[in-house]
Parts: C-alpha cells; structure tokens; sequence
C-alpha cells in the first residue's frame, strides 16, 4: 500500500513538473516569436525607407527627363514636389510605396487628403534605428542623388532660355555617360544597404 501511495505521488510530482516545464516553454517561445516578428518588422520599414529613396531618385530621373523632351511643366511641377517631400519642406501626402508616382499623382489630384507631416526622409531613417554603417550606406546614396539632382535642375533650368541649342545641351547632360556613371554610384550603396539588412535580420 505504501509502494504504491509513493508511486503515485512521484507520478503527481512528475506530472506536475512537466506541466511546469511545458509552461516554461511556451512562454520561451511566444517572446522568442515576438523576436522574430519585430525582426520581421523591422526589415520591412528599413526597406521601405531604401525604396523610397532609389524609387524617388528614379522618379525625379524621370521627370527631369521628361520636361526637357517635351516643355510640359507639369513635369517640372512633379519633379519639384518630390524634392520637397523628400527634403521634408512638404507634408508628407501621398503614400508613395504603396502606388505607382503615376496613380499616386493622380489619386492626390482627384482626391482631397489630410495634410501629412514634413520630415525628410534622411530624419525618417534616423528613426529607423539603422546600425551606423547601415544609415551611412543611405547617407551615401542620398548624397549621391543630391548631386544629380542639382545637376537635373541646372539641366531643367537650360529649358527656359527656349532655343534648340539649349535643349540639346539639357538632353545631353541627362543622357550621356557621365550621368549613367552617377546613376550606378547612386543605386551601389542602396544595393548594399538591403545585403547588410537582410544579413543583421536574418540573424536576429
């Protein structure tokens, strides 16, 4: 009677342990898979800011571009109001990652939206909590498009004197080889900005 009252009681404590246990573990897991998913998180505004900038840099590629072939100073307009959301001198209105510039233009002209806030998208990555090699590779590639930006708009200006020896200039100088050359020096260290965040995330 004895034997068994003392095997019954080491199959309690047993039993209890690995409920204890089980417990233990599940709560180990569900804040490991909290982890996880802030990691997630994490990597997915860090891209979204990248985006941002090679998407904007293209865009504004895009417009210079355009008002010089053709005149038309909607393009102009357009190219303006990115370089002041970017540099944070214009709310915030359009969610650009989530539409094309197009549909993003044109739902913001069809469509009376709440003034966002103004921040540029270099503050915008200080937030980000960026490791400092990481944000010096944005910083890089932010520098890197504000000098073809300067020199788009050195290009844009040339539209305005109206003659077809201006214009050609103006196409050259958003066209040639020199330009392309800072094209790929501006998209590198994007490039290498989402390597070394999927690396930091993978491992986290």
């Amino acid at each position: 009677m004895l034997l068994k009252r003392s095997s019954f009681s080491r199959n309690v404590w047993l039993t209890a342990g690995l409920v204890v246990a089980m417990a233990v573990l599940f709560f180990a897991y569900t804040a490991l898979e909290g982890k996880v998913d802030e990691a997630h998180a994490q990597r997915f505004r860090s891209v979204r800011l990248a985006d941002e900038l090679r998407l904007s840099s293209d865009e504004l590629s895009r417009m210079a571009r355009s008002y010089i072939a053709t005149g038309d100073a909607n393009y102009k307009k357009r190219y303006l109001e990115v370089t002041a959301v970017r540099d944070g001198r214009q709310p915030r209105q359009m969610e650009y990652h989530h539409l094309s510039w197009d549909e993003a233009w044109a739902e913001r002209q069809n469509t009376a939206t709440e003034p966002g806030i103004a921040i540029s998208l270099m503050d915008l990555m200080r937030q980000a909590g960026f490791t400092d090699t990481e944000f010096e590779k944005l910083a890089s590639a932010k520098s890197q498009s504000d000098t073809l930006t300067a020199l788009e708009l050195a290009a844009m200006a040339l539209i305005d004197v109206q003659d077809s020896a201006s214009q050609a200039k103006a196409l050259a100088m958003v066209f040639d080889g020199n330009y392309h050359q800072d094209k790929n020096k501006n998209m590198r260290p994007i490039g290498e900005f989402y390597a070394m965040v999927d690396a930091r995330t993978q491992q986290q």
